[in-house]
């Protein structure tokens, strides 16, 4: 079987497991009960979560990024605000926004970045742009950047783009 072939595959498959864990994701009211059964201090950051951000979307995928990689190392819990981590695994940064969302311009839509510092060759970074609306790379520090509305869509793109990369060096 041909790498591209397999790659594709894989895509798929990890596509297949964002849409069942979006499926399957808890809703915010089964962690209100944890924050009573945690330490004080805990209490504490579980309060600060996003409990006053207007987009329920964010708030949801608060508590997914929260169950993931713990407490953000930064919160504004205030409408408009975000919740910010540092440094979890391949991810420099995974910023979550409290923005509305319009439906009719999926670009509007995004409300969670991730970045990673990862060099792309010039040669492939615009075929690296062209998969997906949601990509930015800052070819000056190195910065991918991928917008969307759900963790697993920006770790799926990730993916990718480490694949397209790996591939293109053999």
């Amino acid at each position: 079987m041909s790498h591209s072939f397999i790659f594709w595959i894989v895509v798929i498959i990890i596509i297949l497991i964002i849409i069942f864990a979006w499926k399957n994701e808890p809703q915010i009211s089964y962690f209100a009960p944890i924050a009573n059964t945690l330490p004080p201090r805990e209490q504490v950051k579980f309060a600060g979560g996003a409990a006053n951000f207007t987009n329920p979307e964010a708030k949801i995928q608060y508590q997914l990024l929260v169950s993931n990689f713990g407490y953000p190392d930064v919160v504004r819990n205030k409408q408009d605000g975000a919740a910010i981590w540092f440094n979890k695994g391949i991810l420099d940064k995974i910023v979550l926004a409290d923005e509305p969302t319009n439906i009719a311009n999926p670009a509007q839509k995004y409300f969670l970045s991730t970045v990673t510092n990862i060099d792309i060759p010039d040669d492939l970074l615009c075929d690296i742009i062209k998969l997906d609306n949601s990509i930015y790379y800052d070819k000056i520090k190195n910065d991918l950047t991928i917008r969307s509305d759900h963790i697993g869509t920006n770790i799926a793109i990730l993916y990718a783009v480490i694949e397209l990369i790996q591939n293109h060096h053999h």
